[in-house]
């Protein structure tokens, strides 16, 4: 099913995209794009780089300075259409926010992971399927810039910390009602002891 909407959504993407559409799917299906998965390799590579060369300070550079840090580190990629591009970010949001942030990111990385694990848990599987593809879908694309995405990634979060919530009280509910029941069965059996 999933691999059928797929199918769909590149043939719409295709016929109403216009020129850009095609420009995209060329390179997303480019077996070279492919390989140093469209260009990320490089920019991840220049990333960790620059972390390691202590140029960054422990409380990072601020959001408003990470699309500096690429221009300055002169990547420039080329594209199906022969025109150059700067990427406008480092197409992952631990990289990005480990960047921008600093070591306060580990904070954010953290709660992120401990509500997918919690989610996990729980068995609480809407959560961790809506936990577990912004991670996956933010460490190879960080999106998180206009005003949209921020806007359905919040929608989305706040549904699985809903989801995780309900689920955790239901648990805790079904936890107190076993616990009484045992605490009558055992009253029961007292009584009828005496």
């Amino acid at each position: 099913m999933l691999a059928l909407l797929g199918i769909v959504s590149i043939i719409i993407f295709q016929q109403y995209g216009g020129s850009e559409s095609q420009v995209v799917l060329e390179s997303r299906f480019s077996l070279d794009e492919i390989n140093n998965l469209n260009g990320r390799s490089e920019i991840w590579t220049y990333a960790i780089d620059l972390i390691r060369s202590h140029q960054i300070s422990f409380a990072g550079v601020g959001f408003h300075m990470t699309p500096s840090l690429i221009e300055n580190g002169n990547l420039k990629f080329l594209r199906p259409d022969d025109l150059y591009y700067i990427p406008p970010h480092y197409h992952n949001i631990l990289i990005e926010y480990s960047l921008s942030l600093g070591v306060f990111a580990l904070v954010i990385f953290f709660y992120l992971i401990k509500r997918c694990w919690q989610a996990f848990q729980h068995n609480c599987s809407q959560a961790f399927f809506i936990y577990g593809f912004f991670l996956f879908s933010q460490i190879l694309d960080y999106t998180i810039f206009a005003p949209k995405e921020i806007i359905i990634f919040a929608l989305m979060l706040g549904l699985a910390e809903g989801q995780i919530i309900n689920q955790t009280k239901q648990s805790q509910q079904l936890e107190e009602s076993r616990l009484q029941q045992i605490a009558i069965e055992q009253q029961l059996k007292t009584s009828k002891v005496a």
